[in-house]
């Protein structure tokens, strides 16, 4: 009885750090700091064109980055097209942009943000608040 409530207890510890893991680490130990948007051009009715900067902290791998319009408990994910060319980011300052996003400029500017993720390890994505 008491191997199975080890097991037990192990499992569940594990899906919750693995879970959760992610969240934490990009709280405490983010890749990248907020960015600051300089420069925002509508584009079209439901679309808004970004650019700005950022400062990367660590050299983890890329996977993606999610705008999200809402709150943290309500969202939903925005479509958003990297208008500029591919290109490997080291640590430091980076500009980035055109970034073309499907919201208008006063829905990105009052009820949006951004987490980033990156595989810093095997355990998890580390989630990072990229704007906002």
């Amino acid at each position: 009885m008491s191997k199975i409530l080890i097991v037990a207890i192990v499992g569940i510890s594990l899906w919750f750090a693995i879970s959760i893991g992610g969240v934490i680490e990009g709280k405490f130990y983010p890749v990248v700091k907020p960015a600051d948007i300089q420069r925002v051009e509508p584009a079209g009715d439901v679309s808004t064109r970004i650019w700005g900067r950022a400062v990367r902290l660590r050299n983890c791998s890329f996977q993606r980055l999610e705008w999200r319009l809402g709150t943290e408990a309500a969202f939903s994910v925005v479509d958003l097209d990297f208008e500029e060319s591919s290109k490997v980011r080291n640590s430091g300052r980076f500009q980035f942009g055109p970034w073309r996003l499907h919201l208008t400029p006063d829905q990105l500017s009052e009820r949006s943000y951004a987490i980033v993720f990156h595989r810093c390890h095997r355990l998890w994505l580390t989630q990072t608040r990229f704007y906002r």
